[in-house]
């Protein structure tokens, strides 16, 4: 278990598979889905569901972001 911060600084918890995921975003500032397998979708879908990334669209391509 992993707690991170989200929208409005919530603290969340979130499990070790989605915190490796949230450190990838975190880490490039933007992920886009055109880059990620299917299960890596659902992750960052269901953390964007907890409020702990953005969804957001960059150009053409549609990602996640960390919340600031």
């Amino acid at each position: 278990m992993k707690a991170v911060k989200g929208k409005n600084n919530a603290v969340c918890l979130i499990s070790s598979t989605e915190g490796r995921l949230f450190d990838k975003v975190a880490q490039e500032n933007f992920l886009s889905v055109n880059t990620c397998n299917e299960r890596e979708i659902f992750l960052l879908d269901d953390l964007y569901i907890k409020n702990v990334l953005n969804k957001v669209q960059k150009g053409e391509h549609i990602g996640y972001k960390t919340y600031n």
